[in-house]
């Protein structure tokens, strides 16, 4: 049974990565719960699957709010960093169309503040951020 408890951590490690959302970790620490289990011949199959079950969602009820808050201030803080940065736009952005820009060798998309078209190769200046776009506006 470690085996199992093995695969399905780093299978819940694995799908973490590559979702960023909190989906699976607690799975992760369900899994190592019930894989240290397992290395005892004494505990049966069906209260690792319990333990697991139970760490899983004590897991997700717990520490949730706190790691999002955790990681979120991180994000917040290196998003910030970017505002009032001015940039040179890779493509026009308008009312109805995302533009990009090249902000630290990295292209993000960029929406317009108010709606007025930003311009391919025109300097514009980061003033927020909407999900996960920049929103900005032509510098005077």
């Amino acid at each position: 049974m470690v085996w199992v408890w093995l695969i399905t951590l780093i299978a819940s490690i694995v799908v973490e990565f590559l979702t960023l959302g909190f989906v699976s970790i607690w799975f992760a620490f369900g899994a190592l719960v019930a894989m240290i289990l397992s290395l005892f011949p004494a505990v049966s199959p069906w209260i690792q699957i319990a333990v697991f079950a139970v760490v899983s969602v004590l897991s997700f009820v717990f520490l949730r709010k706190y790691l999002v808050n955790l990681f979120k201030g991180k994000q917040d803080l290196n998003a910030k960093k970017m505002f009032n940065k001015k940039v040179r736009m890779l493509t026009t952005a308008d009312f109805d169309t995302l533009g990009t820009a090249k902000i630290d060798d990295v292209i993000w998309t960029i929406k317009s503040e108010d709606g007025s078209v930003l311009e391919a190769g025109e300097i514009v200046e980061i003033v927020g951020l909407e999900g996960n776009k920049y929103i900005a506006k032509k510098v005077s």
